[in-house]
């Protein structure tokens, strides 16, 4: 079996080209965009999350440093989590976070890497109080949110 020949004009094959390399051009001007503005962005989801915590859970959230190394690995130093009101429920000196870029492109957060040096976590009971009691009331008021609806 043999295929026909199929002849394209010149014209056709320049105009592709064209789309095809404009096309390109606005991928990698978009890609640079992106990349230099990805330590802004992480700061701004990072106050998002801390503010979270804070409202949620009652979580004073502290992080010394935070940035990129590399493409897709996060690096932060200086991390402590403390309920409000009790002791210090951790602290971390040193996080390394990685995530694979393909399903990240699609909006799908996937772990490549965590690395974690010097974390200490402290349970800490006195009475009928704990530094934990953040994660048990949390628990306690989605239930009762539910049965009021």
């Amino acid at each position: 079996m043999h295929l026909p020949k199929i002849n394209i004009p010149k014209k056709y094959i320049k105009i592709g080209a064209w789309v095809l390399g404009s096309f390109l051009v606005v991928c990698i001007a978009l890609g640079a965009i992106a990349y230099n503005k990805r330590e802004a962005l992480l700061q701004k989801m990072m106050a998002k999350a801390i503010a979270k915590a804070n409202k949620d859970f009652n979580l004073d959230i502290k992080i010394g440093s935070a940035g990129f190394s590399g493409l897709s690995t996060v690096h932060m130093t200086d991390i402590s989590i403390v309920p409000k009101e009790r002791d210090t429920l951790t602290t971390i000196n040193d996080l390394t976070v990685g995530v694979k870029l393909f399903p990240l492109l699609v909006g799908d957060v996937k772990l490549s890497e965590v690395t974690l040096n010097t974390g200490k976590i402290n349970i800490v009971f006195k009475d009928s109080l704990s530094n934990l009691d953040f994660i048990l009331k949390r628990k306690k008021r989605i239930v009762l949110r539910k049965n009021l609806k």
